[in-house]
């Protein structure tokens, strides 16, 4: 408060910090821990701590704007690193291009097979372990499998599901059965594959396959 008027003194703006001299402030002092910016991010989302948990609170704060710019910058970078990794230019042997009237019998050998894998992996890793992962995405380990027999459905674990499942509930009195007010595991059939109605038929009959 002003000894003259009565009314508060005039707040002085902060002098302003240009963006630069802020990002290699920050970047000098997570250095001092043995961090750098990438190690900081994937800690700050991933870490387990209260203090980090309660600070991801504050991440949707600002709203889905802010976080979609960080995503596309991303993005971006990842565009960026595939196009600078590309396979060597030239004709085949020595380079990626293959004509089909030069194509001779050792191109469709092993050996020349396990090279162009090998140049693909070593010359475009970033782009090799996208894909890899894109298509493990999509897939289960059944898909994947090249097996033709189904393992057996596994009782022992099942059991074991639902009985580290209804652990979740701990009665008041200590007892190993819950309270009568206490929700109780709903007991669910094994999966059976495949289901009745999928077993095509003809004329009500089921159609044999031979194995």
């Amino acid at each position: 408060m002003s000894a003259s008027g009565g009314r508060p003194a005039p707040r002085h703006k902060a002098s302003r910090v240009l963006m630069g001299d802020k990002i290699y402030s920050i970047c000098s002092h997570i250095e001092k821990f043995q961090l750098n910016p990438k190690t900081f991010l994937t800690a700050f989302l991933h870490h387990s701590s209260i203090n980090a948990a309660f600070r991801r609170r504050f991440w949707g704060t600002v709203g889905w704007a802010s976080t979609q710019r960080l995503l596309m910058n991303i993005k971006l970078l990842a565009i960026r690193i595939v196009r600078l990794q590309r396979p060597s230019s030239g004709t085949y042997p020595k380079g990626s291009y293959v004509n089909s009237s030069d194509v001779t019998v050792e191109f469709f050998t092993e050996a020349a097979r396990l090279a162009r894998i090998q140049t693909l992996t070593s010359e475009m890793p970033f782009l090799y372990q996208l894909l890899v992962a894109k298509l493990q995405a999509n897939g289960t380990p059944a898909e994947l499998d090249d097996g033709d027999e189904e393992p057996a459905p596994n009782h022992e674990n099942d059991q074991s599901n639902l009985a580290s499942q209804s652990s979740d509930i701990i009665p008041a009195d200590g007892t190993n059965e819950p309270a009568a007010n206490q929700p109780r595991p709903t007991a669910t059939p094994l999966d059976v594959w495949p289901p009745a109605r999928m077993i095509p038929t003809i004329n009500k009959q089921p159609i044999r396959v031979a194995g």
